[in-house]
This record gives structure tokens, C-alpha cells and sequence, in this order.
């Protein structure tokens, strides 16, 4: 991919972006794709009495959901910390320094269920395959769209468009669980 890259570069020197530097390109792109993704995991926590956190699985790019016991009970993303301590049954959650406190604190043992998107393995040579079948085309033009955007180029206008067509297809096309192209409906 690094060659589909340094092969669509005008006008740029040759050693102004490094191999290193189009691998890290790719892999935002890459990282990017993957939290567009529906497709999640899940891991199931054990939680002992008066626990306020459980740590996040080391490979979360995004979290979906959490839930509580057997019940799945759905628990409510506060988007702030909770100062008071306050003992019950968890109803909601917040999340601070990778890690998901639970409010209230569970007084009781409890199992924790937490879905998310993982993060994509990371390329490291050249000839490395994308996490996501059919994710090179995007890698590319994202990494294509970076370098002109940092160059205040012209050619930063393309790739966005390209870039974004290839995310329609891809994300209108993931639930099939194939990649190809679309057809346009004339009547609309």
C-alpha cells in the first residue's frame, strides 16, 4: 500500500514522507474505518462487592454498550464524573482514565457485560494485510487526503471525495458482509 500511495503523490518530494510515515497514515485510516464498524465484542467482567471500576479490555477503540448481571440491565452513560460515593445497584456509568466507574457502586456480586469495537491489528510492513477485507482502497486515500491536507494542496478536495465515496460503499455494504459497488435508482 505504500507504493499505491507514493505512486499517487504529485508534486511532492520523494523523501518528504518516509515509509514510516505512510504506514502511520494508513493505520489512522484504518483505525478510523474500524469505528465506523459494527462489529463488536464482548467480554463479560466479574464484579466484587463495593468495586467502582472495571477496566477497559486492553484492544477498545470505542465502547457500544455496557450492562449489568444477568437481567442486562442497560447502564446509562452519565458523561460526568460522580464525586459522592453511593452504594446500589449500578444504573449508569462514566468512564474516566480507561477505565468504567460504576454508579452506583454495586454492594453485591455482579457480572458486567461491555460490548465494543476493537481496535484494528496495526500494520508494520509494506506487504501487511488490513484488519477489515476491502479497507485498503479507503487506507489509502485517507493517508492521499492527509498528505494534502498538510500540503494545503489542491488535491486535498479529491481524496476527501474519494475517501468519503469509499466510506458510503463500505459502510452501506458492511451488514451484507460483502464490499462492491452500488447502483443508482433512477426513479428517485
Amino acid at each position: 500500500m505504500i507504493g499505491r500511495v507514493r505512486r499517487a503523490l504529485v508534486d511532492v518530494p520523494p523523501d518528504r514522507y518516509g515509509d514510516y510515515d505512510i504506514i502511520e497514515l494508513l493505520n489512522n485510516g484504518q483505525k478510523e474505518l474500524t469505528g465506523y464498524s459494527h462489529k463488536k465484542e464482548t467480554v463479560e467482567v466479574e464484579i466484587e462487592p463495593e468495586q467502582e471500576n472495571i477496566p477497559f479490555p486492553e484492544d477498545l477503540l470505542k465502547l457500544v454498550n455496557a450492562y449489568i448481571g444477568e437481567r442486562g440491565i442497560e447502564l446509562k452513560d452519565l458523561n460526568r464524573e460522580m464525586k459522592r460515593k453511593e452504594y446500589g445497584e449500578p444504573r449508569s456509568y462514566y468512564v474516566r482514565q480507561g477505565k468504567l466507574y460504576l454508579w452506583p457502586i454495586p454492594r453485591v456480586e455482579d457480572t458486567a457485560i461491555i460490548e465494543y469495537i476493537p481496535h484494528p491489528e496495526k500494520l508494520t510492513e509494506d506487504d501487511d494485510e488490513p484488519s477489515i477485507e476491502g479497507a485498503a482502497e479507503y487506507m489509502v486515500a485517507y493517508a492521499l487526503r492527509q498528505i494534502y491536507m498538510e500540503l494545503n494542496s489542491p488535491l486535498f478536495e479529491m481524496w476527501q471525495q474519494e475517501k468519503m465515496r469509499l466510506l458510503h460503499l463500505f459502510v452501506d455494504n458492511e451488514d451484507q458482509h460483502y464490499q462492491g459497488s452500488f447502483t443508482v435508482n433512477l426513479r428517485w
